[in-house]
C-alpha cells in the first residue's frame, strides 16, 4: 500500500493514506504495523489469519470524538462526547464484521452526560466498547466506564435504539429489557430528568 484507501466492513470506518505491506501464504494474509489515518487520526494496524480463515485485527491510535461518534454510536448520544484520546481496537472479520472491541482511558475526552456518566477531559477512566451483530439484523452494543458504570444497548440496522440497560454501583449481570429501559442503580441521587 502506498497511501491508499482500506475499506472493512461496517461500522469499521474506511482507512486514509494507507502506508505498508500486506502479506500472503498458504495460511492467508498477515498486516504487520500498516500505518493509516482513520477516525480523525493516525494509527497504526495489524492482522492474522485465524486457523479457521477468518482475520483477526488490531488496531491503535488516536481517534477524534466526532469520528467515533460518527462510526459507533447511536445518533442520541452523539452530543454528549468532545475532544479527543488513544485507543487500542480489536475486531474479528469473516463472514463480515463478528465482533469489536475498544478500549480506552479517554484522557483528553469530555463526556458531557448526567451523572453516573459525565467525565472531564483531565480525568482518565477506563472505557470499553463492544459491539456484537446479531442474525436479526440488530446489534447489542455495551459500553462499560470506570469499575462501576455499564450501559447495554440493542441497535437497529440504523443504529436506533431499540432497548437499553443503565447499571450503576452494581454486579449484577446486566439483561436488556425487550423494549424501553431498564434502570439498575445504587447511588444517592439519580435525576430521570437530565436524562430526558
Amino acid at each position: 500500500f502506498q497511501r491508499n484507501r482500506l475499506r472493512l466492513p461496517a461500522p469499521i470506518p474506511e482507512a486514509q493514506k494507507v502506508t505498508g505491506r500486506l502479506s500472503f501464504t498458504e495460511k492467508g494474509a498477515t498486516i504487520q504495523n500498516l500505518a493509516l489515518s482513520t477516525l480523525g487520526g493516525a494509527a497504526r494496524l495489524s492482522a492474522v489469519t485465524r486457523a479457521d480463515g477468518k482475520l483477526d485485527f488490531d488496531l491503535t491510535g488516536v481517534a477524534e470524538s466526532a469520528a467515533i461518534q460518527a462510526a459507533f454510536l447511536p445518533a442520541a448520544m452523539q452530543p454528549l462526547l468532545s475532544g479527543r484520546s488513544g485507543y487500542r481496537a480489536q475486531f474479528r472479520i469473516g463472514d463480515g464484521l463478528e465482533q469489536l472491541t475498544v478500549r480506552s482511558d479517554l484522557t483528553g475526552i469530555t463526556l458531557n452526560a448526567p451523572e453516573p456518566l459525565f467525565k472531564a477531559a483531565t480525568e482518565a477512566r477506563a472505557f470499553e466498547l463492544q459491539l456484537t451483530p446479531s442474525a436479526e439484523h440488530t446489534h447489542r452494543l455495551a459500553l462499560s466506564l470506570g469499575a462501576d458504570t455499564q450501559l447495554a444497548l440493542r441497535l437497529d440496522g440504523q443504529a436506533h435504539i431499540l432497548a437499553g440497560a443503565l447499571q450503576h454501583g452494581r454486579q449484577d449481570a446486566m439483561t436488556l429489557p425487550q423494549q424501553g429501559w431498564r434502570l439498575n442503580l445504587a447511588m444517592p441521587v439519580f435525576r430521570l430528568d437530565d436524562w430526558r
